[in-house]
């Protein structure tokens, strides 16, 4: 159902699958069904009921002693904080998982898809050496899986970190091996690399380059759905460059485009809000229904006897 985008059919499914394994005291299924509404939550983008989830998934996990079911569970909660641009917890998190990936050696590529998104971490936390060691090894680690397109993600973020140091040759050269990685198979993350590369590019008064760059985006982003934040990203980028070229009217439309969509944005946002306290009553009700099942049982139990 998750799968399939309905949402709230799942979660239902789920919050029902939750009650009856906590009254057959199946407590590692419930874990697991409790993770599962978290990454619910995590797509709808309602991240504190996510992050409640996956926490009270850990506990159960930590309790019965079962790390090897908490990992996964672990790497959806760092990813969730990374979404949050919450960058020290994750990396501590990521830390935490690559250690036991390493010491139990589960599931390879997983450890060096992991790699990357703890370089992602780090790079905000400006630990650049680090990151780096990590982005090469995932890149070494995952050329024997044929897996171009994270080579292409791990090398766009090592783009980044020469950027950041104003190392403008070697960033291109990251940038342009990644956004070409990305050509195999076009989707989603594409466009991401894609306005990235432009931003370097534009950042280091390459302006024509990023041009031409803009003009296959055009192309690709009308074969693929992409975020608010992505598309706000993309179209300021346009107007740098546009602006730089002396393209007046291409920069105006742009520069409008991406003013339209950030109120679009704020919009959703507000919503986002509301459901999140939505979602918060709702559960004290919950809550509170059990518990006043539980007393009535309880007088109940007592009136019988």
């Amino acid at each position: 159902e998750r799968k399939l985008g309905n949402y709230d059919k799942a979660m239902g499914d789920l919050q029902k699958s939750i009650k009856i394994f906590d009254s057959l005291n199946y407590q590692a299924d419930a874990a697991m069904a409790m993770a599962e509404v978290g990454s619910i939550y995590n797509q709808k983008q309602l991240y504190k009921s996510s992050i409640s989830y996956f926490l009270k998934s850990l506990k159960v996990f930590d309790s019965l002693n079962l790390p090897k079911s908490a990992l996964p569970v672990k790497q959806r909660l760092a990813g969730t904080y990374l979404g949050m641009a919450n960058y020290k917890y994750p990396a501590d998190m990521y830390e935490e998982v690559l250690a036991e990936y390493k010491k139990t050696n589960l599931f390879p590529k997983n450890y060096l898809l992991t790699l990357i998104n703890y370089a992602n971490c780090l790079i905000p936390l400006k630990e650049y050496d680090k990151a780096e060691r990590a982005l090469l090894e995932s890149i070494s680690g995952l050329e024997s899986f044929h897996a171009t397109a994270f080579i292409g993600r791990a090398q766009s973020l090592l783009g980044k970190i020469y950027l950041e140091k104003e190392d403008c040759a070697n960033a291109e050269k990251y940038y342009s091996k990644s956004y070409e990685n990305q050509q195999g198979e076009i989707s989603y993350g594409t466009v991401l690399v894609g306005v990235d590369y432009i931003y370097m590019l534009n950042h280091c008064g390459r302006y024509r380059q990023a041009n031409k760059i803009i003009d296959q985006l055009e192309i690709i982003k009308k074969q693929q759905e992409l975020s608010l934040d992505l598309l706000i990203s993309y179209e300021k980028q346009k107007f740098d460059t546009y602006k730089n070229l002396g393209k007046l009217e291409e920069s105006v439309n742009a520069l409008e485009t991406s003013v339209a969509l950030e109120d679009s944005l704020k919009a959703i946002n507000n919503k986002k809000a509301i459901l999140e306290l939505q979602t918060k009553y709702q559960t004290e009700v919950e809550k509170q229904k059990n518990i006043n099942l539980e007393l009535s049982n309880s007088i109940l139990k007592k009136d019988i006897k």
